[in-house]
This record gives structure tokens, C-alpha cells and sequence, in this order.
């Protein structure tokens, strides 16, 4: 089995490599990655952007591993194992596996192409691959996923729920450790032990059986923990879905009124430090259960949900991808990576970050005094992607890729070594390790060798299609820098790129016709030729990360005398820091 090694980062300085995450490495899936740009089309605009995914990868991982390594020192009652961190290490390791030719531009190709795909996904099938390929070991010949079992005592389980962490899924359904979701099970049993099923048929006018009311004890302890108090809600109740009818959920949420209703509750609540809000938000989740036509299906599709879960330390689902705020280690090391090849400036301490992380309710929070390093944090992506993400000059270019990978795809390129197009590699695990920003020397290359004759290619020869001139002096034009124009741009206060996208398409004909008469006047050269075809609108918008919202509002905070109590700060309580 491989060693333990040391790798020296420009980020992060010397980073300790566990062996089984050195084995990983070690891997043609994984080795893959020093072939895929991080940035894209970024590099033909900064110089100094040739970083791959490789080095970004082997950041996420180290980074990964030191928040579960503070988590687990600063609260050793969270129960973190060793197997936990290492999952957690592997999936930030793993994440990016899917990744196509120049990043995010493969993505833009595989819509215009007419293809649903995402990289997450991709990600998953190229692990599940690489649990296949053999080991370094020169002892015995054995396979990744056996290291795994025999060595690390990974189980299926264990295995599911790195594929879990890659797709970037929210913590699941399950039991939570809430004292306060426990206080009110506890409530709500004493309640129910109160009161006749009889009875509350009639208040309610549905033919509900005792077992129904056990359900909503069970989705009490299956959703997300709620706050303490009103002050604290910042919405948030799980979205579950649950094998009942429309009317059972109705009649749900009419049990939960009644007992609401029922003499006692307030005080009974108020003796597990709550209020009746909170019973109020009660009636709000259960009014979220998703009625299920096929209860079979309903219960398998949840029963795979749960599969290879933590559901015990949700936690753990916010390290490598966070959905829920967006802070997570992928988005601090990419933006300390790409600051630094880009020659911009980083703001955002993730050192700091990680002295100040504290789980509470089971959620990753930080001090209530580091809210301007997590607003930096922030800015600094929105500052990025101003700057370099979206820069017009990248945008053009990796507009030029696209096209060019189309009229590749529609002259029939295959892939050297595969017998495979571009939109077939994907399905194929073999066939997508030859698909890397090499693709575009490959077209060019396969486009000067010419057409075969008939019957001439073996099954291990490259296609030689019959004419990828289109693709090629697209690229030729990429590499001279006669790049498209930008003619113009349009900043809008409130954007939906769908609709508006669609909106400025529609109007291309009628610009066009109107550029023609232009040209047509002040230029001596002959315009006819312009065609729809020949323009584009490219749309992006930018944001703090969560749209029209403040992110900070989804992050949990703790003061120093209260550092188990999870707070949310409005701006102006942030600001005050």
C-alpha cells in the first residue's frame, strides 16, 4: 500500500496526503485532472490561470480533512470517527472527477448539444470506476474498493455516502440529536396519550386512524431541527416526501390544529424552553409532505435516500459541497487558487474560518464576530467573478470552444482510442479518460489527416470524418486571436436568464436587419452574407451566491458565552461586527 506523503502547495504550503487518498491519486481517473483547466477559457485571457483540477482536488481534500480534524478536537461529543473524516477527505478528493474539457465550457456543450448532463453526476460514475482500478501494492494485486473493505473496513454504506458528499446532496431525513426536536416528540407523545383517535375523527372530518398520528411523531424527528424561539427562524423544515394521499395530509394538518387547540399546550411547550410559534411551524412542515400516487415507489425512493446516510451527523454534508449557505472548503480553495494564478486579491481567511467553526443543531456555524470574514468571503467571489469569471474576452472565447466541439460532434469526430463522439464518451467511464483539453489539438490534428477511404478504419483508429474544416478554423482562430466581437452589452437591474435570454434571441433578426442597413451605408464591402446564425447573446448574472438574498442570512452564528446555541444575525447585527 502506498505511504502517507507530503506535497508542497502554493496555497496551502506542505499538505500531508493520507495513503489511501495517495492511492486515489495514483489512479488514470484521478491522474486525468492535470489535463482539465481550471478556469476554462480563462487561460487564453490571464496568462497565469494554467492550473488544472488536479491541484485544485488535492486542495479540497487537505482542506476537508483539517475542518473535520478541528471539529472533532474543539467537540469530541460530536462522535466524528476516523472513517468520517476519511469519507469526507475522499469525496473532497473525488468531487471534480466528472469535470469535461475546460471545466464549466464542457457543461455550456452538452446543453447546446441537446444532452442533460451534470458534472456532479459524471463525478460519481468516474469513482466508481476508479473503486476498480488496482492498487501501487506490490504484495498482492488488489483492487481500490478492496483496499477499501479490507484495509479501511469501508462498507457499502460507507461507499454510499461518499457518492453523497460528490453529488453536493443536503443532509438527509433521519433521526437528529436536537434536544429541542426531541423536547417536542416528547410533548406531542404526551399529548396524543391524552386524547381519544375517536375524538379527533370528529373534530377533523377525516377518517384518521390512531397510526396516523404516530406519523407526524415521526416527521417531527425526521425533519430539520427547528430554532429555539421565534427571534431565531430563519425558515426551514425539511421538504419530505411521504407515502399519504392529498387528504391524509390535510387531515394531518387538522390533527395538529386540534392539538394546538387542546388545554395545556402552551405550558407544556413553554416547560421545553419553546413557544407556540414553533407549534405553528409544525403545521407549516407537515403542510410540505409531498402526497405519493405510488406508495411503493414512494417508500423505496426514500428508503434509497437513506442509504449510506449520517444522518446522525448532517454535519458531515456541509464540509466538501454546502447547498444550504454555500460555505464550504471547494469554494475556499477555488477561490484561493484562482486568486492567486489570476493575480487578484483574496480577503477571506479560511484559517480563521477554521479556528472559529462550532457545530450547533447540528449545523456548521460560525462566532457571531467573524461575520465580516465570512462577507469577504462573499465579496470576494462576486469580485471574481466580475473580474475574471466573466470576463467578456474568457466568455468569447469559450463561446468559440462550444462551437467548435459542435461542428466537431455534427462532422462526426470520434475520440482517439475510442470509437466514440463527444456526447457518447460520457457514457462510457473508458472512453471519457481519452476527453480532456487536449480534444481540440485532436480535431485539428484528425482534420489535417483528411478523409479515409471506405472501410479503411480499424475499431482502434480515430474517426476521420469527412470534413471538420468548420471546427478547425474555429480553433486555428482561438490560437491566432481573431476572436468574435463583442458588439455590445446590456446590464438589467433584475435578470431571469431564460426568459431574457429567449427575449434577446427573438430580436437577433430584427438587429440584424437593421446592421445590414448600417453597414450598408458607411462601408464600401459587401454584407449580404450576414446571417441570424452569425450572432449570439451571452447572458450571466452576478450575485452574492444566493441570488437576491444575503447569504449570511442561511449561516448559523454562536456568541462566546452561549457557543452551543445556534443564532442568525440580521444586517444590522452583522454590521455592528
Amino acid at each position: 500500500m502506498s505511504q502517507q506523503k507530503i506535497f508542497n502547495d502554493p496555497i496551502h504550503g506542505y499538505i500531508e496526503m493520507p495513503p489511501l487518498c495517495v492511492e486515489i491519486i495514483n489512479t488514470p481517473q484521478f491522474q486525468r485532472l492535470r489535463y482539465i483547466k481550471q478556469l476554462g477559457g480563462g487561460y487564453f485571457v490571464y496568462p497565469g490561470a494554467s492550473h488544472n483540477r488536479f491541484e485544485h482536488s488535492i486542495g479540497v481534500c487537505h482542506l476537508a480533512g483539517k475542518l473535520i480534524k478541528m471539529l472533532k478536537e474543539h467537540q469530541p461529543d460530536l462522535g466524528i470517527d476516523d472513517k468520517d473524516a476519511l469519507c469526507v477527505q475522499i469525496a473532497g478528493l473525488c468531487h471534480d472527477l466528472g469535470h469535461g474539457p475546460f471545466s464549466h465550457v464542457f457543461e455550456m456543450f452538452m446543453r447546446e448539444a441537446g444532452k442533460q448532463w451534470e458534472h456532479e453526476e459524471q463525478s460519481v460514475k468516474m469513482f466508481e470506476a476508479l473503486l476498480e482500478e488496482k492498487t501501487k501494492e506490490t504484495t498482492e494485486t488488489r483492487t481500490i474498493e478492496k483496499l477499501m473493505r479490507d484495509v479501511y473496513s469501508f462498507t457499502h454504506d460507507d461507499f454510499e455516502f461518499i457518492k453523497a458528499l460528490i453529488k453536493g446532496k443536503q443532509s438527509p431525513p433521519g433521526p437528529t440529536t436536537n434536544r429541542h426536536t426531541e423536547a417536542l416528540v416528547k410533548v406531542y407523545e404526551a399529548l396524543i396519550q391524552t386524547i381519544d383517535a375517536e375524538d379527533v375523527r370528529k373534530d377533523t372530518g377525516c377518517g384518521i386512524k390512531l397510526k396516523d398520528l404516530e406519523e407526524i411523531k415521526q416527521l417531527i424527528r425526521n425533519s430539520e431541527p427547528l430554532p429555539r424561539d421565534d427571534t431565531t427562524n430563519q425558515g426551514g423544515g425539511a421538504n419530505v416526501s411521504h407515502p399519504t394521499k392529498p387528504e391524509q395530509t390535510e387531515a394531518l394538518v387538522k390533527i395538529f390544529q386540534t392539538l394546538m387547540q387542546m388545554r395545556g399546550v402552551q405550558g407544556q411547550m413553554e416547560e421545553h424552553g419553546s413557544t407556540k410559534d414553533t407549534l405553528k411551524r409544525m403545521i407549516e412542515l407537515i403542510g410540505t409532505i409531498k402526497p405519493c400516487d405510488n406508495v411503493e415507489k414512494c417508500e423505496r425512493q426514500n428508503s434509497e435516500d437513506k442509504a449510506g446516510t449520517r444522518s446522525d451527523k448532517p454535519f458531515l454534508y456541509e464540509i466538501v459541497a454546502n447547498k444550504r449557505t454555500g460555505i464550504d472548503v471547494d469554494k475556499m480553495d477555488y477561490l484561493s487558487r484562482d486568486c492567486h494564478h489570476l493575480g487578484m486579491k483574496c480577503n477571506f481567511d479560511h484559517e480563521r474560518y477554521m479556528m472559529f467553526a462550532r457545530v450547533c443543531d447540528d449545523q456548521i456555524c460560525m462566532r457571531d464576530k467573524e461575520a465580516k470574514n465570512m462577507y469577504e468571503l462573499f465579496h470576494a467571489r462576486h469580485s471574481v467573478h466580475s473580474s475574471a469569471y466573466q470576463h467578456p474576452v474568457k466568455k468569447l472565447v469559450e463561446q468559440m470552444i462550444v462551437d467548435a466541439l459542435l461542428e466537431a460532434e455534427r462532422a462526426g469526430f470520434q475520440i482517439p482510442g475510442t470509437g466514440k463522439q463527444i456526447t457518447e464518451a460520457v457514457e462510457d467511464e473508458k472512453s471519457y479518460l481519452h476527453l480532456t483539453d487536449d480534444v481540440l489539438q485532436e480535431i485539428v490534428q484528425v482534420s489535417l489527416k483528411g478523409s479515409p477511404s471506405k472501410g479503411s478504419q480499424s475499431a482502434d483508429s480515430p474517426s476521420k470524418p469527412s470534413d471538420l474544416s468548420e471546427a478547425e478554423t474555429l480553433i486555428k482562430r482561438i490560437q491566432t486571436r481573431q476572436l468574435y466581437q463583442c458588439l455590445g452589452t446590456k446590464t438589467f437591474s433584475v435578470f431571469n436568464r431564460k426568459t431574457h435570454k429567449g427575449d434577446l434571441k427573438s430580436n437577433i433578426p430584427g438587429f440584424l436587419k437593421e446592421l445590414k442597413k448600417l453597414l450598408k451605408e458607411h462601408a464600401e464591402e459587401d454584407n449580404s452574407k450576414l446571417k441570424s446564425s452569425n450572432f449570439d447573446v451571452l447572458c450571466f448574472s452576478l450575485d452574492y451566491g444566493k441570488k437576491e438574498k444575503d447569504p449570511i442570512d442561511s449561516l448559523g452564528f454562536y456568541k462566546k458565552t452561549k457557543p452551543d446555541k445556534m443564532i442568525h444575525l440580521n444586517r444590522e447585527e452583522a454590521a455592528a461586527y
